[in-house]
Parts: C-alpha cells; structure tokens; sequence
C-alpha cells in the first residue's frame, strides 16, 4: 500500500471542524443583484430608483483584508477599503434555509442588516469585486470594497 493512497482532509475532520467557520458568521447580511436597467433619476430628491433583487440572505464573518487605499482625484480624495466576507455554502434565507449558494458576481452589492458587535457597519454599502473560494469545505469568501465616506442613509 503506497503513502499517497489516502486524501489529505479525512471525511472525518471535514464534518467535525465544519462548526467552526460557522460559529464565527455573527452578522446578518443580504447580497442584492441590482437591475441597472430599471434605474431612474428622481432630481428634485437627489436619489436614484431600481429595482433590486436579493439573492443571498443568511449570516457572515466579516472581516478587513487590506488596508484603504486613496482613490481619486486631488479634489476629491476618497478611501477604499477591502473587506472580506465568509458565508455559508448551503444557508439561504432568501430561498429556504438549506439551498444552493446563489450566483454571486462581481457587482452585486451586500448590506449588513444587523452587526451585534460593532453597528457601524450597517451604514455602508459593500460591492463585491470577487467571489473566491480555497480548500475550506464550508464557506465561501466574497471580497468587497467599501467606500468609507460614503453613507446609504444619509
């Protein structure tokens, strides 16, 4: 029997440390896909209608994966930052409690509905730049940016 027969990650470990990743998705977030097409300009309040549609529902690990960076002009500096969220691959509320992960993309957008530990990042509007993943069995990793000035409430 040669040494290379067995896989590195036993069934086993997989299903016991499967809890792990999950204890950790404290924060309830929502990923919208919005329909560009519907957008409409209203001048006389300064806001923007669309239609959106949302995708994902259920519970995140959030966490900053760099640091902001200045983009912009001179006039006009603004500070992006680069966030990491952790989902769980069969947990959407949208559709029922244990289904697919949706089709996320680059472009839709995540708003956190509820932060237990620290409220303020409810107040932004993250936009997905990738949906990647590695060996973890559980989860999948969104990274977003976040425009740090920039307030959807205000």
């Amino acid at each position: 029997m040669g040494l290379n027969t067995r896989s590195i990650l036993d069934p086993r470990w997989t299903a016991h440390h499967a809890s792990v990743g999950l204890g950790m998705q404290i924060c309830d977030i929502t990923i919208y896909n919005e329909n560009l097409g519907s957008r409409t300009y209203n001048a006389t309040t300064n806001t923007w209608t669309t239609s959106d549609t949302a995708i994902w529902s259920g519970k995140a690990r959030i966490q900053p994966s760099n640091h902001a960076s200045n983009r912009g002009s001179n006039v006009n500096p603004t500070s992006v930052r680069e966030i990491q969220f952790q989902i769980a691959f069969n947990k959407n509320e949208v559709v029922g409690a244990t289904a697919p992960i949706a089709d996320i993309r680059p472009g839709n957008y995540i708003i956190v509905e509820n932060s237990p530990k620290d409220a303020a990042l409810e107040t932004f509007s993250y936009v997905v730049k990738s949906v990647i993943n590695g060996s973890n069995p559980w989860q999948r990793t969104i990274i977003a940016d976040v425009d740090m000035e920039s307030d959807p409430n205000a």
